[in-house]
């Protein structure tokens, strides 16, 4: 199941000239979990892992140049379950080595920041201030970035780049999250005017948007798969969710609140195929 959602957020000077002011969205999605990896992700988080990206839209001829915390507007993220954080991962995106990924799957899902990069290939993301600002959450705790002068992931370029510039889709990767739990958070971000010819503006011209929030919510969990309530997800159930396939009103199985029992219910079945709800 992939679901978007977005949260429209204007910049302070919206109210002074709407029709000029830039705006920033924040938009998620979630990232589908490869089958064959998810009872091993599952065996590290625990049953109903969930992953999420998070993307910055913005305004054609702009950059994102910064997502910070400081100790009036903190970039934080919760969970109520904690995150997940694989050994050979990163806090941030620029220390992702794809071939690790080979090694170990589950690194695919791993909880990162970023502006724009997915891994550590051609990324010029720099980490403001220590990096042991990410410590706790780099053990599966929560992220918070409030300290007086500020921290966070920043890019400085001279002008287009195509790792912090709204892609094909007018939009820029910032994060990705996963986590068994509700997932809350507010980032801050700085963004940066540039000329039709990908130059910088001069004067230069930015924007802060400060506190944009978003709430993460992982939906059903997977132990909603063990109809007989046997403790374990096994071939029982899905003889039972194959017995209504097909259903198209009043279905005992619904998973995701459409009315009927069809691929999505068995997609998400599979994907939870072995869990221990004991």
């Amino acid at each position: 199941m992939k679901s978007i959602f977005t949260l429209i957020a204007f910049s302070s000077l919206a109210l002074s000239s709407m029709a000029q002011s830039p705006y920033l969205n924040l938009e998620w999605e979630e990232v589908s979990i490869d089958p064959f990896v998810y009872s091993d992700l599952e065996a590290q988080t625990g049953p109903g892992v969930t992953c999420w990206r998070v993307y910055a839209s913005i305004p054609e001829n702009w950059e994102l140049q910064i997502n910070y915390g400081d100790f009036l507007t903190p970039l934080s993220l919760n969970s109520t379950t904690g995150f997940y954080q694989n050994p050979l991962g990163a806090a941030t995106a620029d220390g992702i080595i794809p071939e690790a990924i080979d090694l170990d799957p589950t690194l695919a899902y791993d909880s990162w920041l970023t502006i724009g990069y997915e891994n550590n290939i051609d990324n010029i993301l720099y980490v403001v201030t220590d990096p042991s600002i990410f410590d706790s959450w780099e053990a599966g705790g929560d992220l918070l970035l409030n300290n007086l002068f500020g921290s966070g992931v920043f890019i400085t370029t001279e002008g287009f780049s195509p790792q912090n510039s709204p892609d094909e889709n007018g939009r820029v990767l910032v994060a990705q999250i996963t986590s068994t739990g509700l997932v809350e958070g507010c980032f801050n971000f700085q963004i940066r005017r540039l000329n039709p010819d990908g130059t910088i503006l001069i004067p230069v011209e930015s924007e802060i948007f400060n506190n944009v929030c978003f709430t993460l919510d992982p939906g059903p969990n997977p132990c909603y798969n063990d109809f007989n309530n046997s403790g374990q997800v096994d071939v029982t159930d899905l003889l039972f969710l194959l017995s209504e396939f097909g259903c198209t009103g009043g279905c005992p199985i619904d998973i995701n609140g459409d009315g009927n029992t069809w691929l999505e219910e068995l997609f998400f079945f599979l994907a939870a195929y072995a869990t221990d709800c004991n």
